[in-house]
């Protein structure tokens, strides 16, 4: 028996060994966290608490500090207000970020300017914003008027040319609308290097400023409006318009002077190429055009209605006179007129009189036109 119990006994030796060695390594840990050996069961759910706690602080921390970011970006960023009214900036060429800022902050349109050049740093745009005009209100944000100001979403000006109107009526309509002096506008008709660049056989760009609606951003100069209508004329009086012109025998510069006393002329739409007809076959014959609007052009366009005399000047302008087509165009010509000159209508009329309500009386003899006028007369009486 004695020899079981010593077998047996040896084992709850070596156990109650290792509880004592857990039993202190436990009451070490307590003691480190200062947790009484009576709380043990209790250590779980303080531990739970304190943590709920700490996290719960740090929540309550980072929604504080996001809501006063927001606060701060929105006070900063945002629109300043809720008015529609429009204001107008005027951003000259050599304004800096801070300049820009500035003016944007005395029309109370951004409220910090030290902002407004952070993040138009930030997103590298501060060399990117554009000269010119901007409409802008309260209501855009920081963001959208960098975005304008980096697209040149500038105030564009409308400059209408009609149609017929000659090179004085352009530049006084330029200087009339605000657009520039006209002395300006003048000097640049006359620069020699346009008519190099685009082939223009003429003295003057009469003829070649063609009549449209432009849009250009405000203070735009005079000679980049002068160049860009020569290129819409070029691009209105195609290289196809120009080599039916060459099949009739008509230089680009005889089809555009054609052209200019066509649109004097014509005041119905539906008579442009008749009249081009007649034109085109007094030119066969070798006869004189007779055309009134040569002569009042030679004249500077008075407004009054031409005289017997008149009909005497001598100007090579005057095609009472002298045969064939004046030395160029005597007015603007729009594309209708352009189309006319070089696609007259198959029509042997040699004659046309004003009937004094836009239309025109045509004739194939002297003496048919002769009662044609007698007509006008009357009417007109």
């Amino acid at each position: 028996m004695r020899y079981h119990i010593y077998k047996i006994s040896k084992p709850l030796n070596i156990f109650r060994r290792w509880g004592n060695f857990f039993t202190s390594d436990f009451r070490f840990l307590t003691s480190v966290f200062r947790l009484p050996t009576s709380d043990f069961r209790r250590a779980p759910r303080a531990n739970a608490n304190r943590v709920f706690i700490g996290v719960l602080s740090i929540f309550i921390l980072i929604t504080g500090f996001i809501g006063l970011s927001a606060h701060l970006f929105k006070f900063y960023f945002g629109p300043v207000g809720d008015s529609a009214e429009t204001k107008i900036i005027h951003i000259t060429p050599g304004m800096d970020s801070y300049q820009i800022a500035r003016s944007l902050v005395d029309e109370r349109l951004i409220r910090n300017p030290f902002a407004f050049r952070a993040f138009a740093r930030f997103s590298n745009s501060s060399r990117q914003l554009k000269a010119g005009k901007y409409e802008l209100n309260p209501q855009l944000n920081t963001f959208q008027i960098l975005k304008k100001l980096v697209h040149g979403d500038v105030i564009m000006s409308r400059f209408v040319v009609p149609e017929g109107f000659t090179i004085s009526q352009v530049i006084q309509i330029w200087e009339q609308n605000g657009f520039g002096k006209a002395s300006d506008f003048e000097q640049a008709t006359q620069k020699r290097f346009l008519f190099t660049k685009y082939g223009i056989e003429a003295s003057t760009l009469e003829g070649y400023l063609f009549p449209d609606t432009y849009q250009f951003v405000d203070g735009m100069r005079a000679a980049v409006v002068v160049e860009r209508m020569i290129q819409t004329f070029y691009q209105k009086f195609t290289v196809d318009l120009q080599q039916e012109a060459a099949k009739l025998g008509l230089s680009v510069h005889e089809a555009v002077t054609l052209a200019s006393i066509i649109e004097k002329e014509a005041q119905v739409a539906d008579e442009r190429q008749i009249i081009s007809a007649v034109f085109h076959n007094r030119l066969r014959r070798g006869w004189r055009l007779d055309a009134d609007p040569t002569v009042l052009y030679a004249f500077g366009n008075p407004k009054r209605p031409l005289t017997s005399g008149d009909l005497n000047i001598d100007s090579p302008y005057n095609t009472y006179r002298y045969r064939g087509l004046p030395p160029g165009p005597i007015c603007n010509p729009g594309l209708a007129s352009l189309i006319a000159a070089v696609r007259p209508a198959a029509t042997p009329y040699m004659y046309f009189v004003a009937m004094g309500n836009g239309t025109h009386y045509f004739s194939h003899t002297l003496r048919e036109h002769q009662r044609a006028i007698n007509k006008a007369k009357r009417q007109s009486d």
